[in-house]
């Protein structure tokens, strides 16, 4: 028994627990600050039927595609193989209404005076291409052409490597003066 009545009467609680979810926060914003900026997406300078377009690069997409839109207003929609159908699945799900299966493009970098592609630092490619039935103006490559032409992603040198040639990464104003 307690000598002092005060202290007789008082509960004393354990110390709360500590928040894991504060605790990771605090640790991410100590440790690695730049997790809290939202990286940009991943462009690079395309050319497509004599289209200059931007070309997004997605290492979380299985197939290149864009959308049916997109491929008409390119030049493209004789090269539509209708016969491939199917559904694509990412964020939310798209009807594949058709399959281009050698996209001719050219990926290069971009004139210093326009925001055209620079044809002598260009490489050809071929590409199969899924055609989506909506899907906005974006063309993406996906895991298929980087497997297919051995494309190397360069997060230091901002660049995509296809051989051992190095091509820019576009900057979110060159993108948004192309779309």
């Amino acid at each position: 028994m307690c000598g002092n009545p005060l202290l007789s009467s008082i509960n004393l609680l354990p110390p709360p627990e500590p928040d894991p979810v504060e605790e990771n926060f605090l640790k991410a914003e100590e440790l690695i600050p730049a997790s809290f900026i939202t990286p940009p997406m991943i462009y690079v300078q395309g050319n497509i039927n004599g289209f200059n377009v931007p070309l997004l690069l997605d290492t979380g997409a299985q197939i290149s595609c864009m959308s049916l839109e997109t491929a008409e207003k390119l030049g493209l929609g004789d090269l539509i193989d209708v016969r491939v159908q199917g559904k694509a699945f990412g964020v939310g799900a798209q009807p594949i209404v058709g399959k281009i299966h050698a996209l001719e493009l050219l990926i290069g970098s971009r004139s210093a005076d326009s925001d055209t592609l620079d044809f002598s630092t260009a490489v050809s490619l071929l590409c199969p291409c899924s055609i989506l039935k909506k899907f906005g103006k974006m063309i993406i490559l996906g895991l298929d052409l980087f497997y297919l032409h051995q494309v190397k992603l360069n997060f230091e040198t901002r660049c995509l490597e296809i051989g051992d040639k190095p091509l820019p990464f576009l900057s979110p104003k060159q993108v948004a003066s192309l779309i």
